[in-house]
This record gives structure tokens, C-alpha cells and sequence, in this order.
């Protein structure tokens, strides 16, 4: 599998944009721009007919490994947002960008959207969000509020997020208060 260890994958290459270790993918005559996020430890390459498709679509798809037990959620939330800036500063202008997201990598396509990017993520397809670690968009807390996905509502965001129904003796099962039912 493509872990970023190559410096070509299989439809890819691997490269270095502001800073960050990235699987780049181009197609002719692209039409957009999306970012593939795997959830926490996953290799990119599981995510391979994802990224196919998204190029059948004419989309640059472009893919980092999230090592959540050392870079926090806002870091990979920044990362993307400075690979965009630095991608189209290149000439490559698309005006707004996509995100599909799975887990964790889901995670931080959210926080784009409420925080850190609402005004140039055009959507973002959030496959299984988990909000823990911190606990951003599902906090009970009355001492900590929640994040909302209002600002990215109002900057016309389209956002779809999806969610498994839970599996008993699942490892990293994450309960109904912290996963995508809970997000707003």
C-alpha cells in the first residue's frame, strides 16, 4: 500500500506542499480541488477507489496520514488550509475547495467549515465523524460550548455527514453523544 514511504504511488505522487507530506494526484484539465482525509493511522491507500473516483470527476485530490498521537485536530485543520493556499498560489486557481473525510480526517473537514476555512470549503462529505479529543461539536459542557457549522451554512457550504450504526465489541466504537448523530 501507498503510506506515503514512495515517491510514486499508484495514482499519485508524493510531495511536499507548505511543509506537509502530501499524495498529490492530477488529472488532465482539472475542474476542482478536493482533500481525501483518512481517519487516525490509516494509510492513504485505503482510500484508493475514493480517490479514483474523484479523479474520473476531474478533481485534484490531495491525501495526508493523520497521526492524531502527535499532531492535534486544529493542526491537520491548518495544514489543509495552507496546502490549498499554497497549491493555488501556483497559478491553479479553483475558488473553493472540497472535502471528503473519514473519521478523524471527517473531523477536521467540520472544523474547516466552522472555523477554520468557511469562507473557501465549498463541501465537505463527512464519512463517520468522531468529536473527541477534544470534544468540539458535541459538548454537553456547559463551560465549554460547541462548535456549530452555522458560518459555514451562511458562506453556502454543502455539508453531508454520514454515520455506521454501532457494532458491538467494536475497538474504537465511539458512543451516540460524540459521533455523527450528535453533530449539529
Amino acid at each position: 500500500g501507498c503510506r506515503l514511504t514512495s515517491s510514486m504511488c499508484s495514482s499519485g505522487k508524493k510531495t511536499r506542499i507548505a511543509g506537509t507530506e502530501v499524495l498529490l494526484s492530477e488529472p488532465d484539465s482539472p475542474s476542482g480541488i478536493v482533500f481525501l482525509l483518512p481517519g487516525s493511522i490509516i494509510s492513504v491507500s485505503e482510500y484508493e477507489s475514493t480517490r479514483k473516483v474523484l479523479l474520473e470527476q476531474r478533481r485534484v485530490v490531495i491525501s495526508f496520514f493523520m497521526n492524531v498521537l502527535t499532531t492535534s485536530h486544529d493542526d491537520f485543520a491548518h495544514a489543509v488550509r495552507d496546502i490549498y493556499s499554497e497549491y493555488t498560489a501556483q497559478g491553479r486557481a479553483f475558488g473553493h475547495y472540497g472535502v471528503v473525510g473519514h473519521s478523524v480526517g471527517a473531523k477536521v473537514g467540520l472544523l474547516l467549515a466552522a472555523k477554520h476555512d468557511p469562507s473557501r470549503i465549498g463541501t465537505v462529505l463527512a464519512l463517520d465523524p468522531v468529536d473527541e479529543v477534544p470534544v468540539e461539536f458535541t459538548n454537553a459542557d456547559q463551560f465549554a460550548p460547541n462548535l456549530t457549522l452555522e458560518r459555514a451554512a451562511a458562506e453556502g457550504t454543502t455539508i453531508q455527514i454520514t454515520f455506521a450504526a454501532a457494532t458491538p465489541g467494536r475497538p474504537f466504537g465511539i458512543g451516540a453523544a460524540h459521533n455523527a448523530r450528535a453533530v449539529h
